[in-house]
């Protein structure tokens, strides 16, 4: 097994499936808790990455969490609570997604620009889950912007025929038969883990935040993370004493400058 560049895919392993998402999400629905990846000195942050496979240039692009936290001086305290290599904003901008407890990291969707960017929670009113404009299915809507010259921003999954989505055929209020298409059923339950989580974090932080001089975050939100809960894919993945080795040679670098 290896790192798959998603939060859910990375947590579980070979137990990823529909059951053990569910699982998951009532256990945390019933603590009113989100996930949240701690970072400490265990290099968690280094061997957790995203997996960006639609670039402009074709390149596979493989990069650990923490590179993308230092290209933003984002502080390493502060980890995800979700993450996914895999998403599009507003049905146009393919890019990774990083949820924190500040906002929402990806690739800037100004083009050309490829730079890294944290659009703020608080830059939006409220979060929903309403329908695709194209499928059978929902999307997470970054709605109702507070601030001047911010849009609303859908957050769905990068569509894919063969590995993703669903048709089907059904008679339509004319007793014609019309074809209908959704995401399949993990990747349904994926988004709507991804929703649940983001709208309590919005309810227990966001909205008590508003108009605070203080981003005040309670502990007993979180459900901890620690590499351990990761051991059983990192260690599996064929690519980790590479990228182990690769991240000793920039540290090494670093201290040298």
């Amino acid at each position: 097994m290896k790192i798959t560049g998603n939060f859910l895919g990375d947590l579980f392993g070979d137990n990823l499936s529909i059951d053990s998402i569910k699982e998951y999400a009532n256990k945390l629905k019933k603590e009113n808790k989100v996930p949240f990846i701690h970072f400490a000195e265990e290099g968690l942050e280094d061997e957790l990455k995203i997996i960006w496979k639609d670039l402009p240039d074709d390149e596979l692009e493989n990069e650990s969490i923490s590179s993308i936290y230092e290209e933003l001086e984002y502080p390493l305290n502060r980890g995800p609570i979700f993450y996914d290599s895999q998403f599009e904003i507003n049905y146009s901008h393919k890019t990774w997604v990083i949820f924190t407890q500040d906002g929402i990291i990806m690739r800037d969707p100004t083009p050309p620009s490829l730079e890294y960017v944290l659009f703020r929670w608080d830059s939006w009113g409220e979060v929903l889950y309403t329908k695709h404009v194209k499928l059978e299915a929902p999307v997470i809507l970054l709605a109702n912007p507070t601030e001047p010259g911010v849009p609303e921003l859908s957050i769905s999954p990068v569509l894919d025929l063969k590995t993703n989505v669903k048709m089907w055929q059904e008679e339509d209020e004319n007793g014609l038969n019309v074809t209908k298409s959704s995401y399949n059923d993990l990747t349904l339950e994926t988004m709507n883990f991804a929703y649940q989580i983001l709208s309590r974090f919005y309810v227990e932080t966001v909205d008590k935040n508003r108009n605070s001089d203080k981003n005040e975050i309670p502990g007993h939100i979180f459900s901890l993370l620690y590499k351990k809960d990761f051991d059983k894919v990192i260690e599996l993945d064929p690519d980790h004493k590479v990228a182990l080795e690769e991240r000793d040679k920039v540290k090494q670098l670093k201290e040298k400058k």
